[in-house]
Order: C-alpha cells, then structure tokens, then sequence
C-alpha cells in the first residue's frame, strides 16, 4: 500500500513519477524488516528522496486499492499453500520456533487476513513505520 498514493500523490501517480526519471521501484518483506527501493539515476536524487519520504511516511490507504491488495495477498497465501517446499518451510519454523515470531508466516493466515480493517492497517503503519524505525541506505554518485 506504500506505494499506493499519499495525500499528494494520487493512485497510480508515484509509479508514473519513477518511470518519468527513467527510474524502478520495488519492495520486499523478509523476517526481520520490509524494504522498499527506489533505483534512479543520481540527476533525479532528490525527487526520488522525496517521493520516498511521502510514500513511506503519508500512505492514503485508498479503499479501493485496499481491496486489490486485499486480492493479490489472497492469491500470494494460496500459492504459498500450493508450493510444497514453502509448506515444508512452515512446518520447519512453526516448530522450531516455538516462542519467537519467526514462527508466523511472513504472509500471515488468510482466516486472519480476511478479518483485517483498513483501521488496523492504518494503527500498524502509524505505530511501526516512524523514523527510529526507518534506515535509509543510498548508493552510487550522490554528493
């Protein structure tokens, strides 16, 4: 949803904006942290600081959005059931980490996921994605 629209940016504008710097963007969510990259040429440093800020920082939540999303994870959960060596990672770490969150599914449970309210996701970004929180790496020709 980071990448969704903020209050400046509308649905579909932050991703239009990249490709106008000639640049990419992505995200990944791991254990241990979600990263989000934006990749553009050193000319356009600044514009990319910037939509970064905005796009961690002042997420919409669009409803509309929200229920795509809310269709694309359904589908990430029901290939991540299908893919037997996925499975086989499950069991491995439900067990082997019996008091650690480790042991929960990077892409949660869908009976959990299906009863999650946009209110939830907006207390979860407000109280977890505040700058003591945030490491900001950047590389290549940037003074």
């Amino acid at each position: 949803m980071i990448f969704k629209g903020t209050a400046k940016r509308g649905v579909g504008e932050i991703e239009k904006e990249i490709k106008s710097y000639g640049g990419y963007m992505n995200a990944t969510t791991g254990l241990d942290a979600t990263s989000f990259f934006i990749t553009v040429s050193n000319n356009y440093f600044r514009e990319a600081i910037d939509l970064l800020s905005d796009a961690i920082m002042n997420p919409a939540f669009d409803e509309n959005q929200l229920q795509k999303e809310r269709s694309v994870i359904l589908n990430e959960i029901k290939l991540h059931n299908d893919d037997p060596s996925r499975r086989i990672i499950k069991l491995l770490f439900e067990n082997a980490y019996l008091f650690h969150s480790y042991r929960y599914p990077i892409i949660g449970y869908k009976d959990l996921f299906l009863k999650l309210k946009k209110e939830e996701l907006v207390f979860y970004h407000k109280k977890y994605y505040v700058p003591n929180n945030i490491v900001l790496a950047i590389v290549g020709k940037v003074d």
